[in-house]
């Protein structure tokens, strides 16, 4: 995130400072994640058939204000930010190592592209400046070359409720378009750790 948002000042015409914080352990809660549970109530009485129902459902989710916007990604739109990853230590220009892990703000500014500001508690006035490296200005590359697989396991199991006729003849296609593969596990690893907190 640290990467990208350095990377986006850096090629952004007219942005002139961005800041992230991050919030408390356990107090997380962001307005993102009221859109979530409405979408969730929503969608629960609904029989999902395929995958490409869901634009249209997260859309319909909310009628007020506005329907949500949906914007669909596709595989050569996600970029590779690992390549520009931060070490879990920074230094800042005085000497001092800064873990990862305590940064609880960070700011850059257009007028320091060299450097940013990051906070270490929530008494915000006291920033440590920190060099930031010339890599930011390479290009980003694309992070697959092609749709991810699914498991071969997974797959027969979808082509089987396809063939009892459970999802609709219309969505089969989508089905038989996946690609599969032996080494996808079948069951994606948590990505939230504060959900275990």
């Amino acid at each position: 995130m640290v990467s990208m948002m350095f990377h986006f000042l850096n090629h952004c015409k007219n942005v002139e400072e961005l800041t992230i914080t991050y919030l408390v352990a356990g107090h997380t809660y962001m307005p993102v994640d009221s859109g979530h549970a409405v979408i969730e109530n929503y969608s629960k009485s609904m029989n999902v058939q395929a995958p490409s129902e869901w634009s249209t459902i997260i859309r319909n989710a909310r009628r007020r204000p506005k329907p949500y916007e949906i914007i669909q990604v596709y595989y050569p739109d996600i970029l590779d930010w690992k390549f520009l990853s931060v070490p879990r230590k920074l230094q800042s220009v005085d000497g001092l190592d800064i873990k990862m892990n305590d940064v609880t703000r960070i700011k850059f500014k257009k007028e320091h592209l060299n450097k940013c500001f990051v906070f270490t508690n929530y008494n915000f006035d006291f920033p440590h400046k920190v060099e930031w490296t010339n890599k930011r200005y390479e290009n980003v590359p694309q992070a697959y070359n092609g749709e991810l697989p699914i498991n071969t396991k997974k797959l027969k199991n979808l082509l089987g409720v396809c063939k009892t006729l459970t999802i609709k003849k219309q969505y089969h296609a989508e089905y038989y378009a996946l690609r599969t593969s032996n080494n996808v596990p079948d069951v994606l690893p948590e990505t939230d750790i504060e959900d275990n907190v």
